[in-house]
């Protein structure tokens, strides 16, 4: 039995590596940059008073100047608008379209009154990490020959103790995407990251965002499938240095109800090899412990020493891919098995609202899925 719970082990953490290999970010090569090209910023807001300053400074910090920020209000009943005002942002208050509401409806609106040649989209929890990012990914863009979508998965940046609680997920949502496992590019990417995303205006307009995205929930997998249609370029990356932010900082309720949101939908589109990869990984975090107890219940020396390296090899791992989506904290990333249960009781409340509830709850407002 020892033997076979060590293979299943290490298996388990080869899975882990398989599933999100690689975690690529722009290069540093320098590429011309036409500086009349011009830039819109759209930022989707809804009472986003505490968010909204942090990424319109950092905005306001860049080297590449934006042409316009546009901050998109879906709605808010705080001071959303004035502080986006304040920042000398174009406010757009958002018009409800029949039944269309929320982030997408703010995104298309919001990219219908922009002048830009290119658009960024950012939500209002995210912001630019340094001065020299607008500029690189401009220049990025570029490269992929100023087409279809480059998309960010913002680096996650944890200020209190709760917020640990979502690394499961950020691993996942990376590895999800099909994009950054050992198969390198012989996937086809589940979809764009939805917190930011960088397109040409035209183009975009051309793509038909509304009638796309108005019934998706997670909007980046409605674009990534409209796009991959028209056989134009996704290039996803990863955030750190470049785009960060700070997920449900408003306690642990506000996490569950996020991540529940759109978990269950979004994994539909993941590959079935990563989701057996990921599988085999989440199997490996439960594994891992009981190896542990059921040595030291036995009381067998040789096996107990074993069980232990295999738990501090899968925390090591764990550690690896963290530090690659957020900060998270090394004491909470050791206690891994409970933060598997907490990522599986959420992928289940997740599930159920999705299949059979057919409706999720944010920020107040009942989703029909």
């Amino acid at each position: 039995m020892f033997g076979w719970m060590l293979i299943g082990c290490v298996c388990a953490i080869m899975a882990g590596f398989f599933m999100y290999w690689r975690n690529p970010v722009p290069h540093d090569k320098q590429t011309e940059i036409n500086e009349s090209l011009r830039v819109s910023l759209i930022v989707p807001a809804r009472n986003e008073e505490k968010n909204l300053p942090i990424l319109l400074k950092s905005a306001h910090m860049q080297r590449f100047s934006f042409y316009e920020v546009i901050v998109a209000d879906d709605g808010s009943e705080d001071e959303t608008a004035n502080i986006a005002r304040t920042y000398g942002a174009q406010v757009v208050p958002v018009k409800k379209e029949g039944d269309w509401t929320g982030k997408t409806a703010a995104n298309w609106q919001g990219a219908n009154h922009a002048s830009g040649d290119l658009l960024i989209f950012m939500d209002a929890d995210t912001w630019f990490a340094n001065s020299e990012v607008v500029g690189k990914l401009v220049a990025a863009y570029k490269e992929q020959g100023n087409k279809g979508i480059l998309s960010i998965q913002p680096y996650h940046h944890i200020q209190k103790n709760y917020e640990n609680s979502s690394v499961i997920f950020n691993i996942i949502t990376m590895a999800g995407m099909n994009a950054f496992s050992i198969l390198g590019n012989k996937l086809s990417e589940a979809g764009v990251f939805g917190p930011f995303l960088l397109c040409q205006k035209e183009e975009y307009i051309q793509m038909g965002g509304q009638d796309v995205v108005q019934e998706a929930l997670i909007e980046g997998f409605a674009l990534g499938k409209i796009y991959k249609e028209k056989n134009l370029p996704i290039q996803l990356y990863s955030g750190k240095n470049l785009v960060h932010f700070r997920m449900y900082p408003e306690g642990i309720s506000q996490l569950i109800e996020g991540w529940s949101k759109h978990f269950a939908t979004g994994s539909q589109s993941t590959h079935l090899f990563i989701w057996f990869l990921i599988g085999i990984w989440i199997f490996g975090a439960f594994l891992a412990p009981s190896f542990v107890g059921l040595a030291l219940f036995l009381g067998m020396p040789v096996w107990i020493f074993t069980s232990i390296v295999c738990y501090l090899l899968y925390f090591l791992q764990i550690s690896i891919l963290a530090r690659r989506t957020g900060n998270f904290s090394f004491g909470a990333l050791f206690f891994y098995p409970l933060l598997f249960i907490f990522f599986l009781f959420v992928f289940i409340r997740s599930w159920i609202a999705t299949h059979i509830f057919h409706t999720v709850t944010w920020k107040g407002r009942k989703i029909k899925l």
